[in-house]
């Protein structure tokens, strides 16, 4: 027997729950109690010492003939600084995360009744497969691209140095020198972009969840219109109302969970743009340039668009709330329509450390800022140079 929309619809996030709950196991380094233990913090100590080898490796690099190694690992520096933020995420809110993908599965089993779960399914089945092609074909950009520059760089002329890392305490002269850099190099590479992608995958699963959710909600008030299904749904409004009070409550959570990572993304976007900018200023348009442009790009967008979602969705419920014909409900509704009234009114938004809007209006200004920042360091540079 062929399954139906929803089976479906239901494996495919059970798959992609399977897949992000394992993958944070990985990053934790196994078994996690209720209480994080030293173990746990294993890949945030490596993302931090990684960064230090970063810092050495830029000083022996950039008076060498090829400045392009200093500017790209400068570029590793912020994407390390990145991960250290993300991974620290994803080891602290371990159990966090695990709550709020339990509360996600209530999207596909729980509804206050047939029509709810009916609606919920339908919005869940149409966003499902866009959500799993979203977070394999972005994991997919993401290592293909930086695998590819990795690559690149190895084979870049002038490069007299390991490509990233200049480990202390090993002679230049010891035959296993380069082998022991690039090994070291290469396991990081992986453990970086692990914690990378699988942040970047969480952030594009819930976000279109919310979305889907936040349509939902706004299919049920568009309902209130119609004066036959609003007297068939007595409850309507009470179930608008715990709809609406759980997202709020999922939202409060994650933003409390994206409070650091998200100005660790903002940050180490701006410093890589930067000079990643100042890179083709000072040498050109290349391959390598394009393919670190369009990932950096895509990485700040993703979570830029998050935040635009959010609040468009959430700013559109007020209004269609408003266009109600809530004088013709019920003594007991008017007071319901009150209490979603004064929690809708103000649209929710993403900030980074509660200062910071993510927006593409954020987006729009950090691409403006990185330009202007990287003009005055290229004229720096220069007159020093001359």
């Amino acid at each position: 027997m062929a399954a139906t929309v929803d089976e479906v619809a239901r494996k495919r996030f059970e798959w992609l729950v399977d897949f992000f709950e394992k993958s944070i196991w990985v990053i934790n380094c196994g078994y996690r109690g209720k209480t994080i233990r030293a173990h746990n913090y294993i890949f945030p100590i490596i993302f931090f010492i990684s960064t230090c080898f970063n810092l050495d490796y830029v000083r022996l690099t950039y008076n060498s003939t090829n400045r392009v190694q200093a500017i790209y690992t400068i570029i590793f520096i912020a994407v390390h600084m990145q991960s250290l933020g993300k991974g620290l995420m994803l080891v602290i809110n371990y159990h966090d995360f695990k709550n709020l993908f339990s509360e996600l599965r209530k999207f596909y089993t729980e509804g206050e009744n047939g029509l709810v779960k009916e609606i919920r399914m339908r919005n869940n089945a149409a966003h499902i497969p866009g959500i799993t092609i979203g977070v394999f074909v972005y994991c997919s950009m993401l290592w293909g691209a930086e695998i590819f520059l990795q690559f690149f760089i190895r084979r870049m002329g002038g490069v007299v140095f390991p490509m990233q890392y200049h480990i202390p305490f090993i002679s230049e002269t010891n035959p296993w020198f380069n082998i022991i850099n690039y090994t070291v190099q290469d396991f990081i590479f992986i453990v970086t972009f692990i914690a990378i992608s699988v942040s970047d995958g969480l952030i594009i699963m819930i976000a279109f969840h919310f979305r889907s959710e936040l349509i939902s909600v706004a299919e049920l008030i568009s309902i209130l219109d119609d004066v036959e299904q609003y007297k068939k749904y007595k409850d309507i409004l009470l179930t608008i109302h715990r709809m609406h009070w759980n997202l709020v409550h999922l939202f409060n959570f994650l933003s409390d969970v994206y409070f650091y990572m998200s100005f660790a993304q903002v940050t180490s976007t701006f410093v890589g743009a930067t000079f990643l900018l100042y890179a083709v200023m000072d040498n050109g348009l290349d391959v390598a340039n394009g393919v670190v442009i369009a990932v950096v790009a895509l990485q700040i967008l993703i979570l830029c668009l998050f935040g635009e979602i959010i609040f468009v969705r959430t700013e559109a419920l007020s209004n269609l709330l408003y266009q109600t014909k809530w004088y013709e409900f019920t003594p007991r509704d008017k007071l319901y329509f009150l209490f979603i009234l004064q929690n809708i009114q103000k649209p929710w938004g993403l900030k980074a450390v509660g200062v910071i809007d993510v927006s593409l209006y954020t987006f729009i200004e950090l691409v403006k800022l990185c330009g202007t920042y990287c003009v005055v360091f290229y004229a720096l540079v220069n007159q020093n140079r001359q």
